[in-house]
């Protein structure tokens, strides 16, 4: 029977992935090493450049970034990946501009009004679209739900309300044009 490596462990681990030095322990901690071993290993590992929690940090960020997540969303992320908060607000202002946050929101304003659309598109016939317009549902019902899913996202209310005004106004511009 072979006996348990932990050292050769963490080496297949990132081998495959990224990990913060807290989901290391974890995960060592959860094969039953002890604190003093996974602590050395950790050391080693620091030592030999295979575990970063600065350069895990970016990576982190950018993967986030590209999937247009907002920064309140990538921060909580990152604290359940024991990332330190001390770094975390510095390195997200760092590479995370309010331009590329405002450009992530309107994206997903896009998406989430495409998604309304066909929604009311694919209703079964007019009488029921009629009904949905006759029950109220005004525009400001539709620009609620669109806050509330770019909130979610992770986006502040502030930057939202700037994507959301420079999304009418390259609406209302194409419109026009056409």
């Amino acid at each position: 029977m072979k006996k348990f490596d932990p050292l050769l462990y963490s080496y297949r681990l990132l081998s495959l992935k990224s990990y913060s030095e807290k989901q290391l322990f974890d995960k060592l901690k959860g094969k039953g090493c002890s604190i003093e071993e996974i602590n050395s290993i950790i050391d080693r590992l620091k030592e030999l450049k295979y575990l970063n929690d600065d350069d895990y940090l970016i990576e982190f960020i950018k993967s986030e970034i590209r999937k247009k997540e907002g920064p309140k969303l990538i921060k909580q992320k990152l604290q359940q990946r024991g990332v330190s908060v001390d770094i975390l607000d510095e390195k997200l202002d760092e590479l995370y501009s309010q331009e590329s946050q405002v450009e992530a929101i309107k994206y997903w304003i896009s998406k989430k009004l495409d998604k309304i659309a066909k929604k009311s598109v694919d209703s079964d016939n007019e009488e029921d679209l009629l009904d949905e317009i006759e029950a109220n549902r005004s525009t400001n019902s539709i620009i609620n739900k669109v806050v509330s899913f770019c909130l979610r996202k992770g986006f502040s209310y502030s930057d939202v309300s700037i994507a959301l005004s420079e999304y009418k106004d390259t609406t209302l511009d194409l419109s026009k044009t056409t």
